[in-house]
């Protein structure tokens, strides 16, 4: 009986593979200005993008808003960026949302903690006799330690006197002012004058930021400024009327004068006449 026998032809030299056609690739196109743009247009978002970085660099914006926003400005320019136009307009959206979230109730004057609640520390060395016993570069610190306005938030202004001491200068807007009396060879502080109308929001507030410069957490001298230097009332109750009082607090000497609605509360080491 015979077999069938199949056949399988295999491939020769000459007989054609088929292989399979390389994906051809799409070429690189780099970001292109838009065609449609005026020189207007142009000259005004980089005018207002020099304007955004001047403001975040004063601080009036975040830098994550500016850069945010300096982008969204650019991405109008380039043909075909239409979605990430669209992509960076939700960003900043999200990061303004953010902001005035974040802003709400900061406006709000801060409590002024009580200073006897704090913990006694250990009193410095007076750098020299008869002065108050703080160092002129001490100042600022020790006057924000307290939480409250009036606060410094910039370097104080130094003047050279003819006499015996040089003086800073510190004006809280234009109701307040901080001058002292320092040895500019030393930098010890001998005299402190803080000023403030009676309107000024932070006026009755002075006292306790310079108790905490010569007497940190003394309520020996909150309650001497209040019995002593006010008679027990209030700084209300002297508006529209002159008042002047002095008192001395181990060897410093106060005293404060109000007249034409203006507080002058001084404080003097015991080497100032």
């Amino acid at each position: 009986m015979d077999q069938e026998v199949e056949w399988v032809e295999e491939p020769t030299e000459d007989s054609p593979v088929l292989e399979a056609e390389p994906t051809p690739e799409l070429p690189l196109v780099p970001p292109r200005f838009r065609k449609d743009l005026s020189v207007n247009y142009v000259g005004t978002v980089y005018l207002v993008s020099m304007i955004l970085l001047i403001v975040g660099a004063i601080g009036f914006l975040s830098w994550w808003l500016v850069l945010s926003i300096i982008f969204l400005l650019m991405t109008t320019l380039v043909e075909g960026w239409r979605r990430v136009t669209l992509g960076a307009a939700g960003a900043v959206g999200v990061i303004v949302l953010v902001t005035v979230l974040s802003s709400i109730g900061g406006d709000e004057q801060p409590t002024i903690p009580s200073l006897a609640s704090q913990p006694e520390v250990e009193q410095p060395i007076p750098p020299a006799a008869g002065s108050l016993g703080v160092y002129v570069e001490d100042v600022p610190d020790l006057w924000n330690t307290v939480d409250g306005l009036p606060r410094i938030q910039r370097g104080l202004t130094h003047q050279t006197e003819p006499g015996e001491y040089d003086a800073f200068v510190y004006r809280f807007g234009e109701w307040g002012r901080l001058i002292g009396a320092y040895d500019d060879e030393s930098r010890a502080m001998y005299g402190l004058l803080a000023t403030g109308q009676l309107s000024g929001a932070a006026t009755d507030s002075m006292y306790i930021h310079l108790c905490f410069v010569v007497a940190p957490y003394s309520q020996d001298c909150l309650d001497s400024y209040r019995e002593e230097g006010l008679g027990g009332g209030v700084l209300g109750d002297f508006v529209d009327v002159e008042h002047q009082a002095t008192w001395s607090l181990g060897e410093h000497q106060w005293s404060i004068e109000i007249e034409q609605n203006v507080m002058s509360l001084r404080v003097f080491g015991d080497d100032v006449p």
